[in-house]
């Protein structure tokens, strides 16, 4: 399965607020950059049957700031799994990413492939 998620990627461990009495939630910015993702992953196949993926992901950031890989691995596989995309994220055992740099169009190109045997 390939498909490309247009714009850039949110890692969401630095967007969580704390209420004063400790419980944790999505920052407005990051529930934001969730439905957006959401969104597009309404149109994605659903062709995983549950079994370990290899998961390839070339991200194209906008700009030249340094990024949080892990927390924008863990904010996709996130959104791959509440969508339904996935079963769970922890499927999502073998990890390629690539970075790369595109001012014009930020996006994130993805392929997932179930692992045989």
């Amino acid at each position: 399965m390939r498909f490309t998620l247009l714009g850039p990627i949110r890692g969401g461990k630095n967007h969580v607020g704390i209420t004063r009495t400790g419980k944790r939630y999505p920052l407005k910015p990051f529930v934001a950059w969730r439905e957006g993702i959401f969104a597009q992953l309404r149109f994605v196949p659903r062709e995983l049957t549950g079994k370990p993926c290899i998961i390839r992901v070339r991200y194209f950031a906008g700009d030249k700031r340094k990024r949080d890989v892990p927390a924008m691995m863990d904010a996709l596989f996130h959104c791959f799994e509440r969508s339904g995309l996935v079963k769970d994220d922890a499927l999502l055992c073998n990890v390629e990413w690539t970075y790369g740099f595109d001012r014009k169009n930020p996006r994130t190109e993805i392929e997932i492939e179930e692992i045989n045997g």
